[in-house]
């Protein structure tokens, strides 16, 4: 699951953008931020190894991207802090 909060004071402009998660170039996820600036979505396990993951408003040619080592398909929470 990956998760991002954005801060209160810049939640509505935010409110309504489509964010994309791809894992390794591939995307696995699409969510809508709410009013709060909060998103969430789930997606799949990962096979064991480094992947990367990137978080892009729908649109955009800017993405945050996370790479991670993962021991196996062991489900994991990402919690990302928008500043």
């Amino acid at each position: 699951m990956v998760q991002r909060c954005a801060e209160p004071s810049r939640s509505r402009e935010r409110a309504r953008w489509v964010i994309t998660v791809s894992e390794d170039g591939q995307p696995v996820g699409k969510t809508t931020v709410n009013a709060e600036g909060i998103f969430s979505t789930d997606v799949p396990a990962p096979s064991a190894g480094e992947h990367t993951y990137a978080l892009a408003e729908s649109g955009s040619s800017e993405a945050l991207n996370l790479t991670l080592k993962a021991a196996g398909a062991t489900p994991t929470v990402i919690r990302i802090p928008v500043k």
